[in-house]
């Protein structure tokens, strides 16, 4: 099954269209592979932790087991893309939330989602508030 992204920034007048197969193949808005994507099945947007909840919620997960992950990092607003490398864990899990130690690059923090993969708390970005 295919994949679809339209981004668009209206008071910046930019705007983003990519596509996948869903197997890790990425395309531009012409049809033209984006090589450098490849083996990339989910996306992560940077000014929102949404996208977190995407690759936690495709797996079912053990206490103290990294998954990793190829990732297509999507950068607002000027709307750059490229192949980053991201892992999970899952250091704790109770009834109501779980709680994921993330890494990409040298960066690292604990991300905490409700019972539907939902980020709750992403600290120093995002505090969901009810």
């Amino acid at each position: 099954m295919g994949k679809q992204l339209h981004i668009e920034i209206r008071n910046f007048n930019k705007s983003l269209n990519i596509s996948s197969n869903g197997k890790g193949r990425w395309f531009d808005v012409k049809g033209n592979e984006i090589h450098e994507l490849n083996g990339a099945l989910d996306i992560d947007i940077s000014c929102t932790p949404f996208t977190n909840s995407l690759p936690i919620n495709r797996f079912e997960w053990d206490q103290n087991k990294s998954k990793n992950f190829k990732i297509v990092f999507i950068s607002i607003p000027d709307m750059t893309y490229k192949e980053v490398k991201q892992s999970y864990t899952l250091i704790k899990d109770t009834i109501d939330s779980r709680e994921f130690q993330y890494k990409s690059g040298i960066y690292e923090t604990k991300i905490e989602v409700d019972i539907n993969g939902l980020v709750i708390a992403y600290p120093g970005i995002f505090t969901r508030h009810f």
